[in-house]
């Protein structure tokens, strides 16, 4: 115990940032640093139905995919895209496809009908 107080007066007279929790919920790896900032990477996978083709031979699909928890304000996302054994393009994150909560992840795809979608999603924001 005596090398571990040490330690912690060593990093924060240094004023590094350290991880004070990690771990897994569900579909999600995540960090919290000591800062506030917090860092999570998901994949997600399931059988979603298309929503609509928006152009000639490509169909879009989407669904929500729950944070682990809540963010403080909205995080940078980004993710990409993969449906059945077709290409797939990850669609673009609005305003309005993201909150503190969740994140609406969208694909267009050359593919049809109900396929297992997959996204690879990042996220950066605040816990505290």
């Amino acid at each position: 115990m005596k090398l571990y107080n040490v330690l912690k007066n060593i990093v924060k007279r240094l004023g590094v940032d350290y991880i004070v929790e990690q771990g897994t919920s569900g579909i999600w790896y995540y960090r919290k640093w000591k800062s506030g900032i917090a860092e999570i990477y998901g994949n997600y996978s399931g059988r979603i139905a298309e929503y609509a083709q928006p152009m000639s031979g490509l169909h879009a699909y989407y669904t929500t995919v729950n944070f682990p928890f809540t963010f403080t304000a909205v995080p940078l996302v980004s993710y990409t895209a993969g449906a059945g054994d077709a290409f797939a393009w990850a669609g673009a994150i609005t305003s309005s496809s993201i909150t503190t909560t969740y994140v609406n992840c969208y694909c267009v795809s050359t593919i049809y009908g109900t396929q297992t979608v997959r996204f690879h999603i990042v996220a950066q924001g605040r816990w505290k």
